[in-house]
């Protein structure tokens, strides 16, 4: 019984000297861009410093970096878990992390086998907010067809087919390998979409969704046809999408904090790539009005963003 007590006093004393130390010192590797590019990655760990439970050092990572300097740095500050931002922020956290949790996010992810220690949240739009949004504004929508990189969004679209048939969607997936294959499925999709009752998604895909040459011809031909468009690509709504997602990064960074902190106090890790759900929602006004969809102003409070602007 004794033993017991000494031992319950010594987790306590080790627990008392934990707090009045400090907490665990969790490292954020950021691309190094200059003022005001770098807004967007201040945003998120103003958001991650609100609700985390640990200390926080950030480390700029540049184009030029050393390894063995940044590995060094790691050991001597007993850093537990690395926030790794953007796509060179976590190219460096996979280079140093020696086996330490790498949280990813602000970028396009997909699971890795290579790599079991790394999990995160993907700039990719929830399938949820998208097929929700889409089903408020046409309750008729059945079918959705969305165009894809395999390399980049075969996950997200294993979720998004349990998703869409929640929301009373068939779904249609389209893979395409590069850019060629997918202007000649989207030629083939946007001749078979029924107005009213089909959709096209534009997913944040790098192969699949081009803005310069292939976004302008799919443009054209929904305002021609009266197609519903929708897209995870924050400027798409801009451009004539009847409405885009785009990130919430004080948001994201608070969701951050909250996986994190659930690491560095649980005995197994959750590494899987979830989709963003911290979203802020953009709509035009010009082709809501052109598909015939009635917008009030409590419907109209709903985004964030509208377009055109006055």
């Amino acid at each position: 019984m004794n033993l017991r007590r000494g031992a319950f006093a010594l987790v306590l004393f080790f627990f008392g000297t934990s707090v009045a130390q400090g907490k665990e010192l969790v490292a954020v590797f950021q691309p190094n861009l200059r003022a005001p590019y770098d807004q967007v990655f201040r945003s998120i760990i103003d958001g991650i410093k609100e609700e985390a439970n640990f200390k926080l050092s950030v480390k700029r990572i540049g184009d030029r970096y050393s390894p063995n300097t940044l590995s060094a740095w790691l050991d001597k500050k007993n850093v537990k878990v690395i926030i790794a931002l953007g796509s060179r922020g976590l190219e460096a956290a996979k280079s140093v992390a020696n086996g330490r949790p790498i949280m990813a996010a602000a970028s396009l992810l997909a699971p890795d086998p290579e790599f079991n220690n790394v999990g995160g949240i993907s700039l990719a739009a929830d399938p949820e907010i998208m097929f929700s949004e889409l089903k408020r504004l046409f309750p008729t929508v059945q079918k959705v067809c969305v165009v894809y990189s395999p390399k980049h969004n075969e996950w997200l679209m294993r979720r998004a087919v349990k998703v869409a048939q929640e929301h009373d969607i068939k779904l249609k997936i389209i893979p395409a390998e590069n850019l060629r294959q997918a202007a000649i499925q989207y030629k083939s999709v946007l001749n078979e979409l029924v107005p009213g009752r089909d959709a096209l998604w534009l997913p944040l895909d790098p192969v699949t969704v081009e803005n310069r040459t292939i976004l302008p011809l799919i443009l054209r031909v929904a305002w021609d046809r009266n197609l519903t468009l929708i897209s995870s690509n924050a400027p798409h709504a801009k451009r004539g999408v009847l409405f885009s997602t785009f990130p919430q990064n004080m948001a994201m960074g608070q969701s951050i904090a909250d996986r994190v902190n659930h690491w560095l106090v649980s005995s197994e890790l959750d590494f899987m790539i979830k989709p963003l759900n911290d979203l802020g929602l953009a709509i035009n006004v010009r082709t809501a009005s052109h598909l015939g969809v009635k917008l009030d102003k409590q419907d109209l409070e709903r985004y964030e963003l509208k377009f055109p602007q006055n």
